[in-house]
């Protein structure tokens, strides 16, 4: 449904990605030589593109993936450290959009609201079946600024587009998970959550006393910026995280690019080269995980003794369980061993006004109290989801392949791997698409969809990971299945032969069999999102 301030536009596009980050800008880099007489923009919600390396701006941000894996695919990583740092991934990915012709089709704080396919009516007389994608405009500049904040009185334009791919991630942009504390209202220092954390806001902190609270790869990475930084840091923990040290400069790379001469070849081979280990790591892990950890524990005796190891470095679970953090030159073991960075393993009692008062009665000082305690998923970037203004809920569908949405005609979207670099399913997402919409173009066809499977096919989360964010927020993405093609396996050796070489016609129709399938899907009871606009 539209309003005056409205704007809604004619042309239709032949695809729109929603999301500028390196899923985006991956597959663009495909639709660029695959489809050159494509049109087709992409939308971003932030102020700028590079997606999660753009919105989190805390002290240390960096990659949890070797670059090697996580770099796009054709285009080597031009720097030599393991992991990368945000402002250097932002600037590559800007990079290779400006190499790809990509930035003039990016429209930034550009909020994407709701997403109506459309099988009825004029418009789909006219276009044929098409989704119609509301934005509003938006922006991002402070903690408190939101993606639904309209600039112009709440107007919105509608895009009319034959393929829609949603790669915006499961990340909610603004505001991570931030618990109530007991007593955070007394407290007189400031208490902020990591992925507020504004470095024009937050510059010097050489002297104060910081208390972070978390255990995950975020409190990982700040503990040691912070204590680099001349700050007096302590990374409170309920729980102990598995931290693997890794070297600080890529040596797998290091050896191909010496041996091969030509720098994309080198990149290919080394990226194969990291996957492959990164799953044979993870078998082990799975299998063998006294042998991991122990392999874990060994590294870390380089810094730490047996005692701090045992109480602050010693989970309850398994390697893998939840994902490994990673330390490169092992910096979050160096920052307590030679910087006075501190680990304390314990539970909280409240928050007091000069600091943290633990359960013991113990009460750590601190100026500034970090939240790392996770970040909150959102699925499509937040967008309602309807057909024929009918709303659908997401969480009723099934995945196939991990790509595309039972009975949503031509949508897809990217989620990466929870236990290796992202990239490396974006691609593979971004590929196995451009084969089925050369599959469709060949054949004449312009609408495809998944089939709603039957009672046959088992249903289990999407994401089956035991972390916390995780956890909280399984009952908003869509289900997965038991077998194949509903699977979304975590294993890249084992998709990548589905994705790019697999049947595309398997449980999948076409053309009119596809807007069937959408017109049956059940609408949630009692919510509408409108007509389509006429």
């Amino acid at each position: 449904m539209t309003t005056a301030n409205d704007t809604t536009t004619d042309r239709v596009l032949d695809l729109l990605i929603v999301g500028a980050g390196i899923a985006g800008i991956d597959l663009a880099h495909h639709i660029v030589s695959e489809f050159p007489g494509w049109s087709w923009e992409i939308v971003d919600s932030n102020d700028d593109l590079g997606g999660t390396w753009n919105t989190f701006t805390y002290p240390g941000i960096r990659s949890d993936s070797d670059m090697a894996s996580f770099a796009l695919p054709y285009k080597p990583w031009p720097h030599k450290g393991t992991l990368g740092d945000g402002a250097r991934i932002k600037e590559y990915l800007r990079e290779a959009a400006r190499e790809d012709g990509i930035l003039q089709r990016i429209r930034l704080s550009t909020w994407v609201k709701r997403i109506n396919f459309v099988t009825t009516g004029a418009n789909a007389d006219a276009h044929g079946p098409h989704w119609e994608v509301t934005t509003v405009r938006a922006w991002r500049h402070g903690p408190d600024d939101r993606p639904d904040a309209a600039d112009d009185a709440g107007a919105e334009t509608v895009t009319r587009t034959r393929r829609l791919h949603m790669a915006c991630g499961y990340y909610d942009h603004r505001a991570g998970f931030q618990p109530y504390f007991d007593g955070q209202e007394d407290y007189e220092g400031q208490l902020i959550h990591a992925q507020q954390w504004h470095p024009d806001e937050q510059r010097d902190v050489a002297g104060r006393k910081i208390v972070i609270i978390g255990s995950g790869a975020t409190a990982v990475t700040l503990l040691p910026a912070l204590a680099e930084d001349g700050a007096d840091v302590t990374m409170l923990q309920r729980t102990p995280t598995w931290v693997a040290a890794l070297p600080r400069f890529d040596t797998i790379s290091t050896i191909w690019t010496t041996l091969i001469p030509n720098k994309r070849a080198a990149h290919k081979v080394a990226r194969v080269n990291h996957i492959t280990r990164d799953m044979v790591q993870w078998y082990l892990a799975k299998g063998t995980p006294f042998l991991f950890s122990g392999f874990l524990h060994a590294l870390q005796l380089r810094w730490l003794t047996p005692t701090q190891i045992k109480r602050d470095f010693t989970p309850p679970y398994k390697p893998w369980d939840q994902r490994v953090c990673k330390a490169p030159g092992g910096d979050i073991f160096a920052a307590i061993r030679d910087k006075g960075a501190k680990v304390v393993t314990a539970t909280i009692d409240r928050l007091v006004p000069e600091g943290v008062r633990l359960s013991d009665g113990t009460v750590l000082e601190a100026d500034t109290v970090i939240a790392a305690t996770g970040l909150q998923l959102q699925l499509f970037g937040g967008a309602e989801v309807a057909v024929d203004g009918r709303s659908i809920d997401p969480a009723q569908t099934v995945a196939y392949r991990g790509v595309l949405v039972s009975g949503l005609p031509n949508l897809s979207f990217t989620v990466g791997y929870l236990n290796q670099s992202w990239t490396t399913r974006a691609d593979l997402t971004a590929r196995y698409m451009v084969r089925l919409w050369h599959h469709m173009v060949n054949r004449g066809e312009t609408v495809a969809a998944p089939v709603v499977p039957g009672d046959d096919v088992g249903r289990r989360p999407l994401l089956e990971f035991e972390a916390g964010y995780i956890k909280r927020s399984e009952h908003i993405t869509p289900r997965q299945g038991d077998r194949s093609p509903w699977l979304y396996r975590q294993d890249y050796l084992r998709e990548w032969p589905e994705l790019s070489r697999g049947d595309l016609t398997e449980e999948m129709v076409f053309d009119d069999a596809a807007v069937d399938v959408a017109r049956a899907l059940p609408a949630v009871a009692g919510q509408s999102v409108g007509a389509p606009t006429r």
